[in-house]
């Protein structure tokens, strides 16, 4: 889990998420309202559906994009807009939590973070990583090297 959290106030733009992320090397960044209560998420995965179109959803895999370009210059445009525009629901927990329960809804949610919180607070997110860490040392035995 990590414990200090990056996040973005409702005003950030687009762009502000996606150099966010680039440059903290994070795949996801938490919205929070002026008094730091959780309104939602803005996700790699986000970024990049953003400039699709709103149809791929149902041609899947067969879509085909004319050219990077193409897909690059509706990015950009729509990097202006607000992240309030492009929220995700923010999976949340406590830290009581356990560690299975918390695996069995990024796999059935097919999410990559869930976010820990304590007194409607965000104290820590965890990753998919985080999570198969925390398997292979149980109960302070790293069993990947038993």
């Amino acid at each position: 889990m990590t414990s200090d959290v990056i996040t973005v106030g409702p005003d950030a733009t687009m762009r502000d998420v996606a150099y966010l992320l680039v440059e903290e090397r994070i795949s996801a960044v938490p919205v929070v309202d002026p008094y730091e209560g959780l309104l939602g998420m803005i996700t790699e995965r986000v970024l990049i559906e953003m400039p699709l179109p709103s149809c791929l959803e149902l041609l899947g895999d067969n879509f085909y994009l004319p050219d990077v370009e193409v897909y690059r210059k509706k990015l950009l445009e729509g990097l202006s807009e607000s992240v309030l525009d492009y929220l995700t629901k923010a999976y949340t927990f406590s830290y009581e939590t356990p560690v299975t329960q918390i695996a069995a809804t990024m796999v059935s949610q097919r999410i990559r973070e869930a976010i820990i919180m304590e007194e409607d607070k965000i104290v820590g997110i965890v990753s998919k990583s985080d999570i198969v860490r925390a398997m292979l040392n149980v109960n302070g035995r790293n069993k990947y090297n038993d």
